[in-house]
């Protein structure tokens, strides 16, 4: 039988690697994530993705009971459930990468709890 022995780091030696770690003004831009590659400048592109989504919810919903009426309905609903998915999985992204750029940042902790509500009210 073989042991693998993991070296964890006492207290004290976590506590000087964390303190030596730079912050994150220090550090290049080139090594930073760039959260605009996501959805674009941080201001009213998250609120217009955010609100494009409470949208796709309300237009998802209002098909609800109609599926079998047509194939053009069906294909309707397909398609706004994807778009919905796909804008979600973004905002869902951004808002937690930026969230941990800096946990202290409150804007950025609401977001991330602002962004699954139109889920919730499904």
């Amino acid at each position: 039988m073989v042991y693998i022995a993991y070296l964890t780091p006492t207290k004290k030696e976590f506590t000087n690697m964390t303190n030596n770690l730079p912050k994150r003004n220090d550090i290049e831009g080139k090594y930073k994530w760039q959260l605009t590659d996501l959805i674009g400048d941080e201001g009213g592109v998250w609120q217009a993705y955010y609100d494009d989504i409470l949208a796709l919810c309300e237009h998802l919903l209002s098909l609800q009971g109609q599926l079998k009426e047509s194939a053009q309905t069906l294909y309707d609903c397909l398609d706004t459930r994807d778009r919905l998915e796909m804008k979600f999985s973004r905002l869902y992204a951004f808002s937690f990468m930026r969230l941990h750029l800096d946990t202290k940042d409150s804007i950025s902790q609401e977001a991330t709890e602002k962004k699954s509500t139109p889920y919730k009210s499904m």
